[in-house]
């Protein structure tokens, strides 16, 4: 066969602009709209790869930038995908991310060229264990699509209904756990051991008005008996984000405005629910939003009255709590005025109280009273206090 010189140049160039295509990373195709995806993936008879990103996730950032440039991954995408990033906090993103369940970021979604959800991946990693990854789900075996075929034909029994849930936790698909588990009562998830630790690490990502929530916080007292007051706090807290998240509004994760009626709301719906701990809970609540808000007055408020309440019981979270103030507030000097003052009277009250009855412990080869402890750690965090 005979190549003219011109011909030679064409063919070279146009293998020169598939290299190039490919050695770009991954090709993401600019959209106004999701169902503007779904057509052009019909159109190419591709599938479609959604990355779902945030301006502040720093993991999002490191895969676009170091991983989805990479050649192969241009040459494992491009061929099979149509691509694109969605800002999940604007434009048509909080409707998308409360449509597929997205809790967590970056979160990956993959879809037929019909618009039906194939799976999704959460978190960053390198583009090997991606692809890798990216074709387990495209494969079908033991993925996503295959739990949900064998749940839809009816299978409801608790090995395989915690082995479903297994595989939506990592994926932080709060919903679809719940509908999973809808049939199920608290009593019946707690007392199975292997359902409930399945379970037990996606619990803080619950609203407090999820149903499946509410049903595993009905049995808080039997989770405090079969696992213990760590997992009962875990419950807990629920309702301490949940007060905090639903009355405060962030501007890039930092704290913009707190709205009162909203948090009253929600302690009115714990007070419904017959929540234990209610005022500890609430009062925990406006602690850490006195903190996010630098409202020092109202935290040292609260502090106080928290050792009128439980005297020396909190001495082991008042310490941490004030280290933190001293380090991060350290230039306001009206607060670390308030501090060192609030410090020195508990230092006060601990050398002055009874002592008879008081825990005594082994340091350095000494016996040391409780109290003797408390006062040498507050003693460290008033000498970090800046001098006037």
């Amino acid at each position: 066969m005979i190549m003219s010189r011109k011909s030679f140049f064409l063919l070279a160039y146009f293998f020169f602009v598939c290299h190039l295509c490919y050695s770009q990373g991954i090709e993401f195709v600019e959209i106004s709209s999701f169902s503007e995806a779904v057509q052009k993936a019909k159109d190419s008879s591709k599938s479609i790869f959604v990355d779902c990103y945030t301006e502040w996730c720093g993991p999002c950032k490191m895969m676009a930038k170091k991983e989805f440039v990479k050649e192969e991954a241009g040459s494992y995408f491009n061929p099979r995908f149509v691509s694109v990033k969605i800002d999940m906090e604007k434009g048509e993103g909080p409707a998308l991310a409360k449509k597929y369940d997205i809790h967590a970021y970056p979160t990956f979604l993959f879809f037929s060229a019909e618009g039906k959800e194939i799976g999704r991946l959460v978190g960053a990693e390198g583009i090997a264990d991606f692809i890798n990854h990216v074709d387990s789900l495209i494969d079908g075996k033991k993925g996503l699509l295959y739990y949900q075929k064998r749940f839809n034909e009816g299978e409801r029994d608790n090995s395989f209904l915690t082995e479903y849930i297994s595989q939506l936790v990592p994926l932080y698909m709060v919903k679809q756990i719940s509908e999973v588990l809808e049939n199920k009562s608290g009593e019946e998830i707690v007392s199975d051991s292997s359902m409930y630790y399945t379970l037990r690490n996606i619990i803080p990502s619950f609203n407090y008005d999820n149903d499946l929530f509410l049903k595993l916080y009905s049995k808080r007292s039997m989770v405090h008996d079969l696992y213990g007051l760590d997992d009962a706090e875990i419950l807990d807290k629920v309702w301490v984000a949940g007060l905090v998240s639903q009355s405060v509004e962030y501007d890039f994760n930092v704290f913009k405005s707190f709205n009162k009626d909203k948090f009253d709301a929600v302690a009115a719906f714990m007070r419904n629910h017959g929540v234990e701990k209610e005022i500890e809970l609430v009062l925990e609540a406006e602690r850490q939003i006195a903190f996010e808000s630098h409202n020092c007055a109202r935290l040292f408020e609260l502090m106080q009255g928290d050792l009128k309440r439980y005297s020396e019981k909190l001495d082991h979270k008042l310490i941490p709590e004030l280290s933190c103030l001293v380090q991060y507030y350290s230039n306001n000097k009206k607060a670390m005025k308030v501090a060192g003052k609030f410090i020195r009277n508990r230092i006060r009250q601990l050398k002055n109280q009874d002592h008879s009855n008081e825990a005594v412990f082994e340091r350095d080869g000494q016996k040391v009273l409780l109290s003797d402890l408390f006062i040498g750690y507050y003693n460290d965090i008033l000498s970090k206090i800046p001098s006037e």
